[in-house]
């Protein structure tokens, strides 16, 4: 649900569990299991829930749709589930952006995406391969000592079976009794018995009651919060107020008992890396590690999903050894190993997964530094990260009175501090890092050579990047080097890709679609096929259209002179524009007329619906037409004014201009174009698509 890959990654792993049934183990999560709604919920005609247990905030579709001002269609439905069943929101676009790249013809409809939802978990689909992988994962998995959950293992679900009817066996101390491995085997039993209704009756039908209900109706629940008494391994936040819980104390005996020295889940964001929490009484390990929110203002311009950016974390098991390494915000590495016997691990990793005196716990270590990163959170209703970075050594003697017994660490005094490697001073000085910590953490990493703004860049440096970012026009196209420098350059390019290295070209011009900029790429003789082009070009045609897209702009009215910028309004399903341009590439001559208010007012009365202006690089640009454009913007003023903050954005007037640039390029003279008054090989200029958007009168 977080990018343009969920049906290729997912028949990954699937591939990779057919080869390796032994070695590969799927989990599943509430993401997961609430993809069976699709199949009855989409059926043509149905009537939607009333309600959504795993949103309590969910507004009824009817709601939803008067918000939106969509009607009530199975896309708008669909749209209206993703937005709130823990779906990312961009969801329906990422899933037809990949239904695109998949796809021979490199284009996907909304009724692609619906169709593919639904033939996800079709049970008579030619790939059902959500419903596939829904078969072979489980809801936890014993590995030796290692028990893993999706959600987290507690008090309301030890021993928990459905099918049971909520008994949970104790003794009469109210310890726990029963084989931690049978409750799991019994627990994906019930999983695979509520798959088999499911497969049998995955749509709506009515029970012996008259209520409607469909197969595998309690396994959609197992993974929601509305489940009754919260008695799931699914769906279950570990954290109180963004800060981790040790678990109850029946429960780590249980797990004692059992045999299970570390427990690993996900579900539950939190931070740049896993948090681990080490028990100090029984040295149990518990690892909560989804970090999709590690950094949420990381780059988004080709997947709107992405909340992580470059961090990352990897998490090892090895035997008796727990080892988590990554990157953080940053760009910083970070990294440990934890024993399941304490004594055995080395300072500083040992600090990890232990609480200091002011309530943060420490989550791991800046590889080089001899530093910690800590983190505290801060809510209710949600909660609010803040990130300390300190020394081991201030870490250490700050650990709370649980995680400072002797058992566990060694002890340390304040001389230790004073005298050690790090004085009390520079310990103390990292409380002041901490807002300038946090600031670079949600802060755009950089890109890793400029150019533009170093030119003193060193070709080792150069070669280390992995993609190469490139302008179009004037660097490969239209040189005034000529044809022989365009050849240079371009051999230069099928080198770097040649190395296996990414190259995306960018242009600002809208006069090509995406498919044309594709089609010019490879006919420059750069190794790419038409295929992997399209997915290596980006200009302000495509970026204008998926703008208006987002803004929810459906009748623009648009003043081009070339078909590329039209062909990507349609390609996103913006088909009601008024253009100036004919949809065989030829001027409208109506806009070709003299500018006088009797033509400008026939115009917009024959479009008076128009609900923005876009403003392409237009070469047959008129007077008439910046006038049209012009009393279009001015003429909704009233609406734009009248906006506040609760206004809905969707409802403005917008303006959007396919650059900035104040002029452009056309060519270059040929090498015997008026050679006595050095004209020859000079870029032929012309007024730029930035300029053309200044002659609209935006003031009155």
């Amino acid at each position: 649900d977080k990018g343009p890959g969920d049906i290729r990654f997912t028949r990954i792993l699937l591939n990779l569990q057919r080869s390796y049934p032994e070695r590969v183990f799927i989990i599943l999560g509430n993401r997961d299991i609430n993809k069976l709604r699709f199949y009855a919920e989409l059926q043509p005609g149905v009537e939607p829930l009333d309600s959504l247990p795993w949103d309590r905030n969910a507004k009824s579709l009817a709601d939803w749709c008067a918000e939106q001002m969509v009607e009530d269609t199975p896309i708008t439905r669909l749209k209206w589930m993703l937005h709130f069943m823990g779906c990312q929101r961009t969801t329906f676009k990422t899933r037809k952006q990949e239904l695109a790249l998949i796809s021979a013809t490199h284009s996907a409809s909304d009724e692609d995406v619906l169709w593919s939802f639904r033939e996800s978990v079709d049970p008579s689909g030619k790939d059902p391969f959500m419903l596939t992988l829904l078969k072979v994962g489980k809801l936890a998995v014993v590995l030796g000592d290692i028990l893993f959950v999706h959600g987290g293992f507690h008090e309301a679900a030890v021993e928990q079976v459905p099918m049971r009817g909520g008994c949970q066996r104790r003794d009469s101390e109210g310890n726990f009794l029963g084989d931690i491995k049978q409750w799991v085997e019994d627990l994906n039993a019930w999983k695979d018995a509520q798959l088999d209704e499911f497969i049998q009756n995955p749509a709506w039908r009515q029970d012996s009651n008259g209520s409607r209900t469909r197969g595998g109706e309690d396994l959609i629940l197992y993974g929601t919060p509305g489940y009754p008494d919260n008695a799931t391994v699914v769906y279950f936040n570990p954290f109180k107020d963004g800060n981790p819980q040790l678990l109850e104390p029946h429960v780590e005996d249980y797990l004692e008992k059992n045999g299970i020295k570390r427990v690993l889940s996900g579900h539950q964001p939190h931070g740049q890396s896993p948090t681990v929490v080490r028990h100090p009484r029984t040295g149990l390990l518990t690892v909560t590690a989804d970090t999709s929110y590690s950094n949420p203002v990381a780059e988004k311009l080709f997947n709107e999903a992405n909340n992580r950016g470059a961090v990352t974390s990897i998490v090892r098991l090895e035997g008796d050894w727990l080892e988590i390494a990554g990157t953080l915000a940053d760009g910083k590495k970070h990294g440990f190993r934890l024993h399941t016997n304490d004594e055995k691990c080395s300072m500083p990793d040992r600090l990890v997964g232990r609480q200091q005196n002011d309530g943060s716990w420490i989550k791991t270590v800046i590889e080089g530094e001899d530093c910690v990163q800590s983190v505290i959170g801060y809510g209710p209703p949600r909660f609010d990260l803040f990130t300390q970075t300190l020394s081991s050594r201030l870490a250490h003697f700050k650990l709370s009175d649980a995680y400072r017994d002797s058992r566990f660490m060694p002890e340390i005094s304040p001389a230790d501090l004073e005298f050690g490697e790090l004085a009390v001073g520079r310990n103390l000085s990292a409380y002041t890092m901490e807002n300038e910590m946090l600031e670079k953490s949600t802060r755009r990493l950089p890109s890793c050579i400029s150019l533009v703004n170093d030119l003193r860049y060193q070709q080792q440096v150069f070669e280390q990047a992995d993609t190469y970012i490139c302008s179009w026009l004037g660097v490969v196209d239209k040189l005034t080097g000529g044809q022989e420098m365009e050849d240079r350059v371009v051999k230069k390019i099928n080198e770097l890709l040649n190395k296996g290295k990414r190259v995306i070209f960018v242009s600002n011009s809208s006069h090509w679609s995406r498919r044309e900029f594709a089609e010019q790429v490879v006919k420059k003789g750069v190794k790419m096929t038409k295929q992997d082009a399209m997915r290596n070009v980006l200009n302000t045609a495509y970026t204008a259209a998926w703008y208006l897209k987002e803004r929810n702009k459906l009748r623009p009215f648009v003043i081009c002179s070339e078909r590329g910028l039209l062909e990507e309004l349609r390609a996103v399903g913006i088909t009601q524009y008024v253009a100036t341009l004919r949809e065989d590439g030829a001027a409208k001559k109506e806009y070709l007329e003299k500018a006088t208010a009797d033509n400008v007012m026939k115009l917009i009365k024959a479009h008076s619906r128009v609900d923005s202006v876009v403003m392409g690089w237009d070469l047959n640009l008129t007077a008439l037409k910046v006038a049209v454009a012009s009393n279009y913007i001015q003429w909704s003023s009233k609406d734009l004014a009248s906006a506040t903050i609760g206004h809905n954005r969707s409802q403005d007037f917008l303006v959007v201009t396919c650059s900035s640039d104040s002029s452009g390029i056309l060519g270059v003279s040929p090498e015997n174009f008026l050679p006595e008054r050095n004209f020859n090989k000079k870029p032929v200029w012309t007024p730029g698509n930035g300029s053309m958007a200044g002659f609209l009168a935006f003031q009155g």
